[in-house]
Order: structure tokens, then C-alpha cells, then sequence
């Protein structure tokens, strides 16, 4: 393995000095309640206010020091950012039962849209492809088994013209 400097590359390190208001939410045992943009501008992560349980999305561009919450991410998890960074991926759900939501909004958390909906399913995990012209993601049934075989889907960038790939387990 070859270090950051011999690739070519250079490694950043910042604080992520949170209001007291905030918490980074324990919303799975992995790290995907954080996601760093391409370019390095901004860090997505899966928070919530101290004093209650709802998740959402908060950015914080890595030339400024403030957190910011995202409007309209209530409940969400797993932010990703395209190949470009110029956009933002995260699904949210409302409960068991309830489904989920898939959306895509700019990198800046504005601008979000509906790309993947599922009143049955739980979509989990939605990432670009390398050159940002696909989306895969996970989808399992929105129900109290543990365990259960997912399905592993693909769809255009944008979330369209969806197509199931085979179980993921």
C-alpha cells in the first residue's frame, strides 16, 4: 500500500466542533451517517438535536466553522455526494411501515427532489457510480424481521427507470 503522499494526494484534517445543541446520531454501527464531498467543501452528517430523537442531515463547508441543519431531512440517514460534488444523496423513512423516500438535492442541501420512493420498502444506501450516470441502492421489506434478504436495484442518476439486480445479502 502506498502512502497518501506518494499517490499524489494530500491528506486535510478539520475539527467538527458541533453547537451544543447538536449530537452526530448513533443510526448504525458503520460510518455512513458522514460523507465528505469530492472537491472537500463540504461534510454531510446524520445528526440530531440533543434534546430529542429525530435525525437529519447537517453540513458544514470546510471554510466556514457552522453546522447547519438541513431543511426537509427529518428522519433521514446515509448522505452520499456525487463523483462531481455538486449533488447530495439521502433516504429517510417515518417509521416501520411507513416506507421511504430517496432524495437528491444540491450539494449545499437546497433544491432537494424526490428520486426513489417506496410506501412498502426501506431504500437504504443509494450511491452514484464513479462517472455519476447510475444510482445503486439497497432495498428490503419495511418490517419487524431481523435479518431479511435485501435486493440490490440500479436506476439512472437521477433515479429513474429503476432495475433490480438480484438479492443482497
Amino acid at each position: 500500500a502506498r502512502t497518501a503522499a506518494e499517490a499524489g494526494t494530500t491528506l486535510g484534517r478539520f475539527a467538527l466542533v458541533l453547537p451544543d445543541s447538536v449530537v452526530v446520531a448513533n443510526v448504525d454501527r458503520n460510518l455512513n451517517r458522514f460523507a465528505i464531498a469530492p472537491d472537500g467543501r463540504y461534510l454531510a452528517f446524520v445528526g440530531r438535536a440533543r434534546d430529542g430523537r429525530t435525525t437529519s442531515i447537517y453540513l458544514r463547508r470546510a471554510d466556514e466553522s457552522t453546522v447547519t441543519r438541513v431543511r426537509g431531512t427529518e428522519g433521514a440517514a446515509g448522505p452520499a455526494f456525487s463523483p462531481d460534488g455538486k449533488q447530495m444523496i439521502f433516504s429517510l423513512t417515518y417509521g416501520l411501515g411507513y416506507g421511504s423516500q430517496t432524495w437528491i438535492a444540491d450539494a449545499d442541501g437546497q433544491n432537494a427532489r424526490l428520486a426513489l420512493e417506496d410506501p412498502q420498502s426501506i431504500i437504504a444506501f443509494a450511491r452514484w457510480s464513479p462517472l455519476g450516470d447510475r444510482l445503486a441502492y439497497l432495498r428490503m421489506a419495511d418490517n419487524n424481521i431481523p435479518f431479511t434478504v435485501g435486493e440490490l436495484w440500479l436506476a439512472d442518476g437521477d433515479g429513474n427507470d429503476s432495475k433490480l439486480v438480484g438479492p443482497a445479502d
